[in-house]
């Protein structure tokens, strides 16, 4: 997993429109995702959140508080999503994870161990969750505020 690896590839020119809802139609295309294992992850070190709060000259988020990240997470059969404003949970009753250092951790081990895309929810807001986990039992839930679904040939160094 590469740790914070620094700024998204997406240049001004290439701006492309995230999701942030999932209808029925696109809640079958991403369920046809799940049963995949998850082979990396990257989380980044600036987030559009931090993008965002610079722009407006708000103060910059602490690592040590931060509960939203933004990762790429990578399926077996080259895919990726590229999640955005995503807090993770290894409980439905937990609070959300809390610091890049220990998101990082969580997601270095989860993949090392071996994690599989085990199923596609949606909250009552309409928000994309992919649940991860081992073995049908979920271990991970990232609830996720806008994506992109893209295609990878060959995994980031």
């Amino acid at each position: 997993m590469d740790n914070r690896n620094g700024k998204r590839g997406r240049g001004e020119e290439g701006e492309v429109p995230l999701l942030t809802s999932v209808d029925d139609a696109l809640y079958d295309e991403l369920s046809d995702l799940t049963g995949q294992r998850v082979v990396h992850v990257a989380l980044w070190e600036e987030s559009l959140a931090d993008a965002l709060a610079e722009k407006s000259a708000e103060a910059e988020i602490d690592p040590e508080r931060q509960t939203t990240f933004d990762l790429d997470l990578y399926l077996d059969e080259g895919v990726y999503f590229e999640l955005y404003g995503v807090s993770a949970f290894t409980d439905l009753d937990a609070p959300p994870v809390t610091g890049a250092d220990p998101m990082a951790k969580l997601l270095l081990t989860a993949v090392d161990q071996g994690v599989w895309l085990e199923e596609i929810a949606v909250d009552e807001e309409d928000n994309l969750v992919l649940i991860l986990g081992r073995q049908g039992v979920p271990t991970l839930y990232l609830t996720v505020g806008g994506w992109l679904l893209e295609e990878w040939e060959e995994l980031p160094a």
